[in-house]
């Protein structure tokens, strides 16, 4: 985990996270979850992007509600 946060350090403004389905991504890891909460309190900008051809990202997973930190599109 240390290398991701590293890279999240500055002079890094942001962020791409292209995640499964509705947003759903690595949820499961708690630790990575915390580097990406700690990281948008620091201002950095994390965009979460579906892998689905059609829809959104949802706040209805875990990823999707990480302190509202993430914004969330289509591709």
């Amino acid at each position: 985990m240390f290398q991701v946060s590293a890279f999240l350090q500055p002079p890094m403004e942001g962020i791409v996270i292209q995640t499964y389905g509705a947003g759903n991504g690595p949820d499961s890891r708690k630790d990575l979850m915390t580097v990406f909460q700690s990281a948008a309190e620091r201002g950095v900008i994390l965009i979460n992007i579906t892998q689905c051809s059609r829809g959104s990202v949802s706040a209805s997973y875990a990823t999707g509600k990480v302190g509202a930190c993430f914004v969330a599109m289509a591709l």
